[in-house]
Parts: C-alpha cells; sequence; structure tokens
C-alpha cells in the first residue's frame, strides 16, 4: 500500500513538472512528499522551488536555507546574494570571494557591492591578481587608493599595456600628481598622433 502511494506521488510530481514546472509541483505536492525527496535535491531544484514557493513560507525559507548549504561556486553565491535579506548579503558577498572560479568580473561585483571595507580591499587585490587587459587595469587604477600601492602597480601595469592615443591618453588622466608619468604619457600621445596624423 505504502509503495503505491509513493508510486502515485511520483507520476503526480512528473505530471505536474511537466505541465508546469518542477518548483511549482514540488510546492503543490510538498506536505505528500517524504523527507528523503527533499535531501536529494539540488542548488538548482532548491533554486526553482524557491521561486515558486509562496512568500513567508516554510518551504520558501528552507529553499534558501538549502541554496545557502549547497552553493559553492561563484555563479550559486550570486544567486543566493541577489535573494538574500540586505543584512545578509555580505555573507553571501564573503563566500563568492571563496569560491575558486571567481573572474575578474566577479572580483569587481564583489568590491562594487560589499559594505565591508576589509572585503573590498580583498576584491581589489583578487581582481588584481586576475587582470589582463589594459581596460581591466585601468579599472583598478580609478579604484585603487590614491598614492597607494595598488594604483602605483595598476598604472605601471597600464604603461605596459597601451599602445593606442586613448590609453596613453587615460593615463595621463590618472597620473595627476606623477609629473614624470604624465610628461610620458603626453610624449606617447605626441608620438602617436604624429605617426596616425591625429
Amino acid at each position: 500500500m505504502e509503495q503505491d502511494k509513493k508510486s502515485k506521488i511520483v507520476v503526480e510530481l512528473g505530471d505536474l513538472e511537466e505541465r508546469y514546472g518542477f518548483g511549482c509541483a514540488v510546492v503543490v505536492l510538498e506536505e505528500q512528499l517524504p523527507e528523503s525527496f527533499f535531501q536529494s535535491l539540488t542548488f538548482q531544484q532548491w533554486y526553482l522551488i524557491y521561486n515558486e514557493a509562496p512568500c513567508d513560507s516554510t518551504l520558501k525559507k528552507a529553499a534558501l536555507a538549502r541554496m545557502t548549504e549547497l552553493a559553492d561556486t561563484f555563479e550559486q553565491w550570486h544567486t543566493v546574494y541577489k535573494i538574500l535579506p540586505r543584512e545578509r548579503k555580505d555573507e553571501a558577498l564573503a563566500h563568492m570571494a571563496e569560491a575558486s572560479d571567481a573572474t575578474f568580473e566577479a572580483w569587481c561585483h564583489i568590491y562594487r557591492k560589499t559594505t565591508h571595507e576589509e572585503l573590498a580591499k580583498v576584491a581589489l587585490i583578487k581582481a588584481m591578481d586576475l587582470a589582463k587587459t589594459f581596460q581591466e587595469w585601468c579599472f583598478l587604477a580609478k579604484e585603487a587608493p590614491l598614492g597607494s600601492d595598488l594604483e602605483s602597480k595598476a598604472l605601471a601595469k597600464m604603461q605596459e599595456l597601451a599602445v593606442t592615443f586613448d590609453e596613453w591618453r587615460a593615463i595621463y588622466s590618472k597620473a595627476a600628481n606623477n609629473g614624470h608619468l604624465k610628461d610620458k604619457a603626453l610624449a606617447k600621445m605626441k608620438e602617436i598622433s604624429r605617426k596616425e596624423g591625429i
């Protein structure tokens, strides 16, 4: 008898999922589903449930809690970040920072969003470790504290990578308090303008 009941629920879940999606099917059948069913769900399945569950329901809260337990990639933590209440967002940012698959863009996102000064510093340093292009180094030079080692390193990398007039112009603009660098950038701009007839 118990096996028949489980089979019926599985069929019903499959039918509802096919017609309305996984999240909706679980929300509708929540009370009939065994605990073992919920134990085996993936992050993505919990996310689908979260999106369908009624606001402030026990199921919605459980879905968020399980997502938080299961998240282990930057993208999963970014998903959690977007739905966490404001007072818990830095928790997700910290986990995003620990994710091994975080990219330059990911670290910049953490830097822009965090309210914790220490996490912002870590994010800038991690972004620096991953920066490759002139534009990435330009962003870091702009965001680094004025006169800091981070700013100096970013400006040095910008000089290594600069090729175009616009790139040297960006260095010229950023080198406000560095007369030597400003002169070097201006000389490069003049040289490029002569070559290209600007």
